[in-house]
């Protein structure tokens, strides 16, 4: 929950690019906690293909990196901050997931995950924000808080947890790095934010 809360406030502080960006640097924690605690794990990151794969991988996924940028700049320190301790909780908490799959099927702890923190979010919004404000948000908007809300969190939810328990940490977090091109076009499509350099970089270039 408070992962979760964090890397919403801090995409709100930001952008949507940089939302995907910063989890990146959860991904080399994750595979190695992941590698040190479960003997699965530590045979998956010893194969060549991997070795081979996951610095291009990052590389390739840092590299977008350069599409990001604007807005306020405390108030983007802030949410690029908020976010950096996001994806440290949640590195940690993907730790606690490995070992839940391994004894309950994915699709009872995903209804687990969701039953709780769907009213702590509901109760959250009532002491620290304006839950009739729903009503009062373009239909656009409203859609993408229906869609990536409760049902975005269960259904996610479980596709992340099967893939956690049936291809394992370390290969479940690297299909992370896809996050950055589809949070970037997304942003892009749904609010218009800029993909590359802003117009005054390219003028100093």
């Amino acid at each position: 929950l408070v992962g979760q809360a964090l890397a919403v406030e801090g995409i709100a502080r930001t952008s949507a690019v940089l939302g995907g960006l910063i989890p990146i640097a959860g991904v080399p924690l994750s595979v190695a906690l992941g590698a040190l605690i479960f003997p699965d794990e530590r045979a998956a990151a010893r194969g060549r293909g991997f070795v081979l794969g996951a610095p291009l991988a990052l590389l390739g996924a840092a590299g977008l990196a350069l599409s990001g940028g604007g807005g306020d700049e405390v108030a983007y320190s802030q949410g690029a901050f908020l976010l950096l301790v996001a994806t440290l909780l949640n590195s940690g908490l993907i730790l606690v997931s490995k070992r839940m799959v391994l004894s309950f099927h994915p699709v009872c702890v995903t209804t687990l995950n969701t039953s709780v923190m769907c009213p702590l979010f509901l109760i959250g919004a009532w002491l620290w924000g304006d839950p009739g404000q729903v009503g009062r948000v373009p239909s656009l908007t409203l859609a993408i808080l229906l869609l990536s809300g409760a049902y975005g969190l269960l259904v996610g939810g479980a596709l992340f947890y099967f893939c956690l328990h049936r291809y394992g940490m370390i290969l479940t977090t690297f299909t992370t790095l896809a996050a950055p091109v589809f949070t970037g076009l997304f942003g892009y499509l749904l609010f218009r934010e800029a993909l590359g350099l802003d117009d005054s970089d390219a003028d100093h270039d």
